[in-house]
């Protein structure tokens, strides 16, 4: 008898530990769900963005010039020893671009941007080496090429650079025409006319 009584206090007992371990477990699977965040459950999504394209470094440059003058009210055109360059000036403020006189030379800084254009920083105007406009009597030799001529003075054989003066027909001055002259000395060393007249 005493297995009768024994039997069903051992199921009762398996039975009762069966389900405080079931409940141990599932208590302890949420302490642990609750503990643990939410994201480790999920799987993340991760955007993918392409690499951003570096910017280059923008790379100023520092030139001697001659000032040519302004193309428009946002750009500028000036004349390097290599290059004739066209320069936006939005970067350059108070620069009274009128006062500046064709041919003035002038120090440059500017860089290249991501479109290629030429991007001016800073302009130095110098003034103090203004060359000094030489006038006098000469006697004309003849036109070596269409960009210059050749003079003869009392004391000195020019050759002169012409550029600079307009609508005259260098045919039609005879050899040894008495004339008068101005021309400066360029920072190159050159000649460069400015005005003749017959005499």
């Amino acid at each position: 008898m005493k297995l009768n009584k024994f039997i069903p206090a051992a199921v009762l007992l398996l039975a009762l530990a069966g389900c405080g371990g079931k409940e141990a477990e599932d208590s302890s699977k949420k302490q642990s769900k609750e503990s643990t965040p939410a994201s480790t459950n999920v799987t993340k999504k991760t955007e993918t963005k392409a690499p951003a394209k570096p910017q280059p470094a923008k790379v100023v440059k520092e030139e001697e010039a001659a000032y040519i003058g302004q193309e428009d009210p946002s750009s500028i055109q000036v004349q390097t020893k290599t290059d004739t360059l066209s320069l936006q000036v939005a970067d350059v403020q108070n620069v009274d671009w009128n006062s500046i006189e064709k041919d003035t030379p002038v120090s440059i800084k500017y860089y290249k941007d991501e479109n290629g254009q030429f991007v001016l920083t800073g302009i130095v105007v110098k003034t103090d080496t203004k060359a000094k406009v030489i006038k006098e009597d000469a006697e004309y030799v003849g036109q070596l090429d269409p960009n210059s001529i050749e003079v003869n003075t009392k004391t000195d054989k020019l050759i002169l650079q012409v550029d600079k003066v307009q609508n005259v027909d260098w045919n039609s001055i005879e050899p040894n025409a008495a004339i008068e002259i101005e021309y400066y000395q360029n920072k190159d060393g050159q000649y460069i006319l400015q005005s003749i007249e017959k005499k």
